[in-house]
């Protein structure tokens, strides 16, 4: 029996040195489920905390250096609201973290904001809000690292989080869009080929900055004496319905994004609701609205029924003549034209944002 006893000891030697291996492997593991747990609620406590303020931040942004200055202070203000891991507040730096510049909806979310400067050519280009904020050891409060010895070397775990929001811009220069398209050979050809060059990066200048004023007599007819189209800001359906649509609300600021292909129609259908549908929406707006110019050709009479590129905006204060009968009223449109990048939409320094803050990042 002595000798059975004795035969044993190894085995039981071995199955200890397992059981240790295995309950090495079964800490860090839990080390590791625990670590990364409480990393993710971290970086979901810092998301929370950039969205407010950068949502904050971009309500404040309104085309003036001081607009800036808020947005930066709101976006501290609103991240510091914040906590992670109960007692620990986000504080963010207002010029290291919170970045305000343009965001350019053409562009993927990777590379659509570009931080600007804040100089006065800037201005009406910066429209969004950028917040960083972390839990780092560059910062002083990393993360710490549970069951630290069994895992690293590393006492504490870098977690951050952004986000970018865009604000509506400098509304008081906004304009919206109304359903007619200008042929673009009724416009200046040098300018518009200037316009139709690489736009200059925000900040500079080029000589197609300065606007060109113009006057347009304009009346629905058949397509041998076009001199107006309309159009529903989309490649898709171009009828009445949809150009009603766009002006049925006084309220409404329809947008359109130049670059983008639009339907045009020649205006035969325009009618009695369509005409009071515009007569109220114009009144509600002071006759002035931003117009669509499109890439065509064979002016004085374009042919309108056809797609075409939007390629620029035109600001115009409209006159329309009252209705009479059942003839097609005319129309004045007297206006400027000017150039705007390839992400702008109607409504001028808005430059491609949309007409409420959110969350595009």
């Amino acid at each position: 029996m002595c000798r059975g006893s004795r035969g044993r000891r190894p085995e039981r030697g071995a199955v200890a040195v397992v059981v240790a291996i295995l309950l090495t492997v079964l800490v860090a593991f839990a080390g590791l489920v625990m670590n990364v747990g409480h990393s993710r609620m971290v970086r979901g406590q810092l998301q929370n905390a950039v969205d407010a303020a950068a949502l904050a931040g971009a309500v404040k942004l309104n085309g003036t250096s001081a607009g800036v200055s808020a947005a930066r202070a709101a976006a501290v203000a609103y991240a510091g609201l914040n906590v992670t891991d109960v007692n620990t507040s986000v504080v963010i730096d207002p010029d290291a973290d919170v970045q305000v510049g343009f965001w350019d909806f053409t562009k993927s979310k990777d590379a659509a904001f570009t931080p600007l400067t804040g100089s006065a050519a800037d201005l009406p280009y910066m429209v969004a809000v950028r917040v960083i904020a972390g839990r780092q050891a560059s910062r002083s409060n990393a993360v710490p690292v549970w069951m630290a010895p069994f895992l690293t070397t590393a006492s504490g775990m870098d977690v951050t989080a952004e986000a970018v929001a865009v604000g509506a811009g400098p509304k008081t220069n906004s304009k919206c869009a109304l359903p007619f398209v200008i042929p673009s050979c009724a416009i200046d050809p040098t300018f518009l080929a200037c316009c139709a060059a690489s736009p200059p990066p925000p900040g500079t200048t080029s000589p197609c900055d300065t606007p060109v004023d113009f006057v347009l007599q304009s009346q629905f007819a058949n397509n041998n004496v076009d001199t107006i189209g309309l159009t529903a800001l989309t490649s898709g359906s171009a009828n009445n319905a949809a150009f009603r649509a766009m002006v049925a609300d006084p309220n409404s600021c329809p947008q359109g994004t130049v670059g983008s292909t639009i339907t045009i129609q020649n205006g035969n259908n325009f009618n009695k609701p369509f005409y009071d549908d515009l007569t109220n929406w114009l009144a509600a707006h002071n006759n002035q609205g931003e117009v669509p110019v499109a890439t065509m050709t064979g002016c004085p009479s374009p042919t309108f029924n056809q797609t075409a590129t939007l390629a620029a905006f035109a600001t115009v204060t409209v006159t329309l003549q009252p209705w009479s009968g059942g003839a097609t009223p005319k129309f004045e449109l007297k206006g400027q034209i000017h150039c705007a990048s390839s992400s702008a939409t109607a409504g001028g320094p808005w430059m491609g944002t949309s007409s409420q803050t959110g969350l595009v990042r």
